[in-house]
């Protein structure tokens, strides 16, 4: 058992490291200290949102909504399958269908975004889940994305989906894609 006496000076040290790095980022100094042109909280969130829009945009092929998520020259690698979706051909995933025509539910977790400026990148996870009967997970894999802010909304420049794991079945069908 510890006694008191070396309890209390412990937490001392604790509660004084505490202070030094508060008064450190108070000062704009030290742990959390923000570059010039850095990206904010607010940068931050709008990069989550903008993972959210891909994934309603293609599980509920919303076309308008597709449309805002990558850049005019943005790109689609599918690392596994060796090719590049770019163009109408990747404007054209996000083609209007009916949400219960089967499908799946893209589900990224995890992200990891660094940048400045107009410029980020987003690395995260990604889980597909079929919504067919039975439900499964029919995909697990990673995005490793180069991000740019285009009148005032952040968009996909770059989109390389990298498979840990697929379900054969959605291999064949994507390996035929494009």
């Amino acid at each position: 058992m510890f006694a008191r006496s070396h309890v209390m000076p412990a937490l001392g040290v604790v509660l004084l490291a505490a202070l030094v790095t508060a008064a450190l980022v108070t000062a704009g100094g030290g742990v959390g200290a923000a570059e010039p042109g850095a990206l904010t909280a607010e940068d931050r969130a709008e990069i989550r949102d903008l993972a959210g829009r891909y994934s309603h945009a293609i599980d509920l092929g919303d076309s308008a909504l597709w449309a805002e998520v990558f850049t005019e020259d943005g790109v689609m690698e599918m690392a596994a399958q060796g090719y590049n979706i770019t163009g109408e051909q990747l404007r054209g995933l996000g083609a209007d269908r009916e949400p219960t025509a089967g499908g799946g539910r893209h589900i990224p977790t995890t992200f990891v975004i660094d940048g400045a400026g107009d410029d980020a990148t987003m690395r995260s996870y990604v889980t597909v889940v079929s919504t067919a009967d039975p439900a499964r997970i029919v995909f697990q894999g990673r995005y490793e994305d180069v991000l740019r802010r285009v009148d005032g909304r952040w968009r996909i420049a770059h989109r390389k989906i990298l498979t840990d794991w697929i379900d054969s079945g959605v291999a064949e069908a994507v390996a035929d894609a494009p």
